[in-house]
């Protein structure tokens, strides 16, 4: 039997791909992968049962094991490290390991993978999946300045009422680098112009009076009503019957959940869509506002703050901080140069807070 090819990419590439092929028989021998999915599948994943674990055992914040834990891909659990930091890592994965909270998988990593989309690889990701490196390109564009983030999107809308005017689809045009910081202006002004949007808004059921009820009586009513979010939290709380939500880590960790259990987004057709600009890929007659394209946002640049440093990470398989945004810059360089029709726009000001034009205007030149 053929081997299955493995795609991995992000889910906004699995959808262009599934849209561009005419016949579902087409995809048989294709298989679609996440990255995470990628590594869960073929490496390790590590038990939930590991946090209370660790909470437990270490008296350690969520936020700390997740730090830890996030770096167990790129540890060599046999081999000792001179660095400290690395050591702790290691006799970490291997204390999970011994208390089964890893399990590693059965399945070979299969011959035939290729990447789509993925600029965001450390060293170890890239060995692991062969994947192609960045291209070098000349790239330079027009870039509109606005005073404020209000004065950025009424722009935008109106450019979009003029491409509608030309007859171009709404289903053509897509907004990118679209920070939650926008979602509240972008409804408000897209509403005045009538202009279907979908915004993707991530509403937690954590403050909805349902979850606070539960949380405030620690009791379900008989007559819990079939909102939303009480089924959503019904649903969580079934994956907790054989855990003691009493004990205190158990219960941050519930709490952590319920912060992170969000209400379905609703959807319309048609209408603009906002995308990831990485993880999406543009046809001839697709046109693509890219917002905020001001300082730590385009390109977004990483300080060394991790816990592990620059000079932690030399001993294995991770990126220093300058060769990281270094990639990061040429990544964004080069996604932009793919987009056929790119509006570029910044704002430098809001109520609260300066904003400065990206470094990559000045950098290759772009007229303002």
């Amino acid at each position: 039997m053929e081997e299955r090819k493995i795609i991995v990419c992000p889910k906004e590439t699995k959808e262009r791909i599934l849209r561009s092929f005419e016949k579902e028989e087409s995809l048989c021998n294709i298989k679609f992968l996440t990255k995470k999915e990628f590594f869960d599948k073929y490496f390790f994943t590590y038990h939930e049962d590991a946090f209370f674990y660790l909470m437990h055992k270490y008296h350690w914040h969520l936020d700390v094991i997740r730090s830890y834990l996030k770096y167990l891909y790129v540890i060599d659990e046999k081999q000792e490290y001179s660095n400290s930091k690395l050591e702790f890592l290691r006799e970490l994965k291997n204390e999970l390991i011994e208390q089964n909270y890893i399990s590693f998988s059965t399945y070979p990593v299969p011959s035939s993978i290729e990447v789509k989309n993925y600029y965001d690889l450390e060293p170890y990701e890239e060995k692991i999946l062969s994947s192609v490196t960045i291209p070098e390109v000349s790239f330079n564009s027009s870039v509109y300045e606005f005073q404020t983030m209000e004065e950025e999107i009424n722009f935008v809308a109106i450019e979009i009422l003029k491409l509608i005017k030309q007859g171009v689809s709404l289903t053509k045009i897509y907004l990118g680098n679209v920070s939650s910081d926008y979602y509240y202006t972008l409804k408000r002004i897209f509403s005045y112009y009538h202009i279907p949007i979908n915004i993707p808004f991530q509403d937690s059921i954590y403050s909805s009076f349902e979850v606070q009820e539960f949380l405030r009586t620690k009791v379900l009513p008989d007559d819990i009503l079939k909102t939303p979010a009480s089924i959503k939290l019904v649903s969580l709380l079934e994956k907790y019957t054989e855990y003691d939500l009493e004990d205190q880590h158990v219960w941050n960790f519930f709490i952590d959940q319920l912060k992170h259990t969000y209400f379905d987004t609703s959807r319309v057709f048609p209408a603009i869509t906002v995308t990831d600009i990485f993880h999406d890929e543009f046809l001839e007659d697709e046109y693509v506002f890219v917002v905020g394209f001001n300082q730590d946002s385009l390109p977004n640049f990483r300080q060394d703050i991790d816990f592990l440093t620059d000079e932690d990470k030399e001993e294995v398989f991770l990126y220093s901080t300058s060769d990281w945004n270094e990639r990061v810059k040429k990544a964004t360089i080069y996604v932009l140069s793919r987009i056929p029709h790119l509006i570029l726009s910044y704002k430098k000001e809001s109520p609260f807070q300066l904003f400065y034009p990206s470094s990559l205007i000045q950098d290759f030149g772009f007229s303002v």
